[in-house]
């Protein structure tokens, strides 16, 4: 950490001193002679004596211009640089914030209190050692690549990275380094600052998970199962690949409400979305939408048959009896199918068909899944 103090005030040069005493020694001589002519001063001792006198005032005075006034300016200015550095090293000490300096070639030379007590290290583990120690591994070499280009171009990096404690635990921290400068323009190190953002992310999580998660099956809800089927769709037609949708409606469900409660109707809820995640694959979604439906996004099919090998898997699954603390429920599910883009080329449209093959499967007498054909449609929309 380096104080840069401003130049001291401009004294008297070396000629105006020369100068100045000069005609101090002109102006003491007048003196001198004035004063032993209007007294009539006859004695040698007399004149010697105001002799010294006089010189010593002059020399008090040049003594005082040129070593005293330079000194004490001096002193103040060190007494205020003394003052700004002890601010300083209390503000480098005591700030929350874990600061690391470095040397230009990257190795530690300083780090605060706080560096210690986010990381784990102790300052004497990390000094002359590089900031890579902290490296989790979460972050590729392009990206350490990229962050130096922008460092070294800019002067500056901002951003969050995952770092790693002493005790092997990662975490996340906001990031922002500056690189030091000489007066000659090349870098002579770096300065770097972070902060532990552990519970910012977790409340950040939070908030994600109210916005886009279902509370109570923790399964994705309308709004991200749309982002992600819109997502799939466009990667199915960019790979010339399928994607497909399943509209799933349990049947009986409002029975179980009604008689055996709430709580175990949410209870039967949870159980029928781990259900559904058993049937599909983990790269699939599977969503709660609202009350008793549920809906699944079946990523990049390879041929449109796989989508009615998993509705039936599902239709099977939730056939069987669900134990609801000492109580059993036995209910089934409708299921709709639709696959892109065989039955339909757009998010809406796709939806729609999935949505009116469940219905077609309800009137059919339930316990079942369809897949009606495009032609199939117009004779559907007139029947609902």
């Amino acid at each position: 950490m380096h104080v840069h103090s401003s130049c001291v005030t401009k004294e008297l040069s070396v000629g105006q001193l020369c100068i100045f005493s000069l005609l101090a020694i002109v102006v003491s001589e007048i003196a001198i002679r004035f004063t032993i002519r209007f007294f009539n001063i006859a004695s040698w001792t007399t004149r010697f004596l105001l002799d010294c006198s006089i010189l010593s005032l002059v020399t008090f005075l040049i003594l005082y211009f040129m070593l005293y006034r330079p000194i004490t300016r001096q002193l103040a200015v060190i007494r205020r640089n003394n003052e700004e550095l002890h601010l300083y090293t209390k503000a480098f000490e005591k700030v929350r914030e874990a600061i690391i300096v470095t040397d230009a070639n990257n190795r530690i030379i300083r780090v605060n209190p706080a560096f210690s007590s986010i990381t784990g290290y102790a300052t004497e583990e990390v000094i002359g050692r590089e900031p890579s120690i902290l490296q989790s591994g979460r972050q590729s070499p392009e990206f350490y690549h990229n962050m130096w280009e922008t460092l070294t171009k800019t002067g500056e990096w901002n951003g969050e990275i995952w770092n790693l404690r002493k005790n092997g635990q990662i975490y996340p921290e906001r990031l922002s380094i500056v690189a030091d400068y000489s007066e000659s323009g090349q870098i002579q190190g770096y300065v770097g600052t972070f902060g532990d953002i552990t519970n910012q992310k977790k409340h950040e999580k939070i908030l994600e998970e109210k916005a886009h998660y279902d509370p109570l099956t923790k399964l994705p809800n309308r709004s991200l199962f749309n982002d992600r089927l819109r997502q799939s769709i466009s990667l199915a037609g960019r790979h010339k690949r399928r994607c497909a949708m399943l509209f799933i409606d349990l049947d009986h469900f409002k029975e179980v409400n009604d008689s055996l409660g709430h709580d175990a109707g949410d209870n039967l809820l949870v159980q029928v979305a781990t259900r559904l995640q058993a049937c599909v694959r983990i790269s699939d979604t599977v969503a709660r939408l609202g009350g008793d439906e549920f809906a699944v996004i079946l990523h990049e099919l390879v041929n449109d048959t796989d989508a009615t090998i998993i509705a039936e898997k599902i239709v099977f699954a939730l056939r069987e009896a669900f134990e609801l603390g000492n109580k059993v429920a036995v209910i089934s599910a409708s299921v709709g199918v639709a696959v892109f883009p065989d039955d339909a080329m757009g998010i809406d449209l796709l939806v729609k068909r999935a949505d009116q093959s469940m219905y077609k499967a309800k009137q059919t007498g339930r316990n079942k899944y369809m897949r009606c054909q495009a032609t199939q449609f117009p004779q559907l929309l007139l029947s609902n």
